[in-house]
């Protein structure tokens, strides 16, 4: 009994690595700008000043743009394009590619304009985790994005579960294993000692008894003689 409370102790002592894993990683937080953009720099520095940078999110910078003059295609203007139109698909209105910076966070986010309420925002990707719907539409996959609209549309995105439902899933799945566990274990402990204590009966050969003697009394007839 005392090995396997030491197993499931070792198997708890790894569950919040296990379901706070997706949770715990950082939020990818894209930028598609143009070079010397003012609105994009004024959005590096908003993002910057939150307290959950460096711990709950980074900055992805991506090329939109050469410059804001000429408005030259950067390395990063065909990815930016395909961002957009697959958040466009997906009801986001906001989402452009001919205006800086042009925003995304996660699947939730994608807005082409400079914003200082994106906390908010950013905490709800990292508390979901992050879909990261920009390297998801880089490596050529689809549906990336769910629909801004979910009320009654299910998630076209297989494979996926939300994180709260894993998490709350798996808490169940363990909790199940250790009452399995300790409910088997105690079975056993049961069976070993009604062993140990059960005495079996042996049958002893019946003693045999010698017959018993015949008892015989001799009355003693007294003779009187007349002197």
């Amino acid at each position: 009994m005392k090995k396997v409370l030491v197993v499931i102790c070792t198997m708890l002592l790894f569950i919040p690595t296990i379901l706070f894993a997706e949770g715990n990683n950082k939020v990818k937080v894209y930028i598609f700008e143009a070079g010397g953009c003012p609105y994009c720099e004024m959005e590096v520095e908003y993002l910057k000043g939150l307290s959950s940078y460096k711990t709950k999110f980074e900055i992805v910078k991506k090329e939109l743009y050469v410059d804001h003059i000429d408005w030259k295609e950067g390395k990063d203007y065909k990815l930016g394009v395909n961002v957009a139109t697959a958040f466009n698909e997906a009801g986001f209105e906001d989402a452009a590619y001919t205006g800086t910076p042009f925003v995304v966070i996660s699947d939730i986010y994608a807005a082409a304009s400079y914003s200082t309420d994106l906390e908010d925002i950013i905490e709800e990707a990292y508390e979901e985790g992050d879909k990261d719907a920009v390297a998801c539409i880089a490596s050529g996959k689809e549906n990336c994005i769910r629909p801004i609209n979910t009320d009654n549309i299910p998630s076209t995105t297989p494979g996926k579960i939300n994180s709260k439902a894993g998490i709350a899933i798996a808490v169940l799945a363990v909790v199940g294993l250790v009452v399995a566990v300790i409910y088997i274990a105690k079975n056993r402990d049961t069976e070993v000692k009604e062993d140990t204590t059960f005495e079996p009966v042996i049958e002893k050969p019946a003693r045999k008894t010698s017959p018993a003697k015949k008892t015989t009394t001799k009355t003693a007839t007294k003779k009187t003689t007349k002197k």
